[in-house]
């Protein structure tokens, strides 16, 4: 279980591979500030995100953004889903937003 409080920080404190950029729509009814268009720039082991009206990447609500940051899906898999709203190939959403092991040693 998860919940984003702060969509921006969790964007900047999110581990990137390698370089590049991805404007993500993010729909969040509580708290309203979670919501919003945002620019992510990573490389060189940081992210830098900024609010931004560019036409976005990728569309998701506050609840499938958790999951794909976690890893718990990767993008290609939320968009084959319809997790998540897109224009670019589920190939290369895999690969900006990949699964990544989980590691739970208690259960709920």
């Amino acid at each position: 279980m998860g919940r984003i409080v702060d969509v921006r920080r969790a964007l900047a404190a999110t581990r990137w591979d390698g370089s590049g950029e991805l404007v993500i729509r993010v729909a969040d009814d509580s708290p309203a500030s979670n919501a919003g268009t945002f620019r992510v720039e990573w490389g060189s082991g940081a992210a830098r995100v900024t609010e931004t009206s560019a036409e976005p990447d990728v569309g998701a609500d506050a609840r499938t953004l958790a999951q794909l940051l976690c890893g718990y899906v990767d993008g290609g898999t939320a968009l084959r889903l319809g997790l998540i709203e897109s224009g670019r190939e589920a190939g290369d959403l895999a690969s900006v937003l990949p699964a990544k092991p989980l590691y739970q040693n208690d259960a709920f």
